[in-house]
């Protein structure tokens, strides 16, 4: 937060989100390493479930909240950064656009987007957009597990692309301070 005048305060969105991502991070892994403890028997079936539920819930929300943080980061750095009136028009683009353009305008260097953290940026939006405009689909239980598998790999990589991204903005912006951003 920024005290700026009059008694206001200005509140960093992308902090919160990713308070929010880590917390629910940690969740989801602890609702693993509690699952490959349970024996799969039928008195366990109940506990199973409840545990999947929980991470289930956990691992959407550290997917979609991975997004939102980084799309708030962009944003606070790009209102930090630039004037009002450049800010309200950079506010209109797409998600990866602005963080081509945002650090070009800022440091006049270009976010690398052949690199491994853009790669990711898109891979984020591309599993966010799934979850929040799914499609209805008839699945198996066999598909429903693997899907079940790649969703802890879709997971991990989601909380680790927000410092994967801050890093690569930190190569072209080397005044941002990386601190609490790398996990």
């Amino acid at each position: 937060m920024e005290n700026i005048n009059n008694n206001k305060t200005k509140f960093y969105n992308a902090t919160h989100y990713a308070s929010i991502c880590k917390d629910n991070y940690a969740e989801f892994n602890k609702c693993l390493d509690e699952l490959s403890k349970i024996e799969n028997k039928i008195g366990n079936t109940q506990k199973r479930h409840d545990l999947c539920s929980k991470q289930q819930k956990s691992g959407t929300t550290v997917i979609v909240f991975a997004a939102i943080c980084l799309e708030a980061f962009i944003n606070d750095y790009a209102s930090m950064k630039l004037s009002k009136q450049l800010f309200e028009k950079i506010e209109m683009l797409g998600f990866c656009n602005k963080w081509v353009i945002v650090p070009k305008l800022v440091t006049g260097k270009e976010f690398n987007t052949s690199s491994k953290a853009f790669e990711l940026l898109r891979q984020l939006i591309k599993n966010r957009n799934e979850l929040v405009h799914p499609k209805p689909k008839l699945k198996t239980i066999d598909e429903l597990e693997k899907e079940n598998e790649k969703k802890q790999l879709i997971v991990k990589e989601a909380y680790e692309t927000i410092s994967a991204v801050i890093r690569e903005l930190h190569k072209v912006d080397n005044q941002l301070k990386l601190g609490h951003w790398v996990f």
